[in-house]
């Protein structure tokens, strides 16, 4: 793991990363992170199949190794599918369990591939240049600001300031 000493200050402003774990737990001889996850699509291999790679488990396994000062295996996935209202089985839930795996190479590839984007971001706020990521634009019940993105860069200044409100800083979410 890399240490503090190679991250970098912005504007005087450390990195932060920032998630929660659920839990450490030792299974079958290994140490792992606990995850829980609720979703309304089919506890398949498919859904498993999205957490490798995937920038929080990679993080969760990372982190679980700093908190215990041990290797981590992975994460364990306890998934909850919950059936919609609509369904022939509402109010039924059901339940597996996951796992996805990290090795030393593949943290570390994380953690390099991480110091290439912080580096990246580092260059975008010291000249106030933040590109699209177009391909992003509708994850997540969509990004809030694709209606000023989707103007001609000319006027979205104007549209920024009339549709929207920059919240005091005391209520901007906060990971911590």
């Amino acid at each position: 793991l890399p240490d503090q000493t190679d991250w970098r200050d912005l504007k005087g402003q450390p990195y932060l990363l920032c998630g929660h774990l659920d839990r450490v737990v030792t299974f079958q001889d290994n140490l792992f992170v606990m995850d829980r996850k609720t979703t309304t699509s089919a506890l398949s291999s498919y859904y498993f199949d999205q957490w490798s790679p995937n920038n929080q488990m990679s993080l969760y396994s990372i982190a679980g190794q700093v908190v215990v000062g041990s290797p981590v295996r992975g994460v364990i996935i306890d998934a909850a599918e919950v059936k919609g209202a609509n369904s022939k089985s509402a109010g039924y839930s059901e339940f597996a369990r996951g796992f996805t795996f990290r090795t030393p190479d593949q943290n570390e590839e994380w953690l390099k591939d991480l110091r290439m984007w912080t580096s990246a971001m580092e260059g975008c706020a010291t000249s106030n240049s933040w590109p699209m990521n177009e391909a992003s634009c509708s994850n997540y019940g969509g990004c809030r600001f694709r209606e000023v993105c989707s103007k001609s860069p000319s006027v979205r200044e104007n549209f920024l300031r009339s549709e929207f409100t920059q919240l005091p800083k005391e209520d901007r979410w906060n990971p911590i």
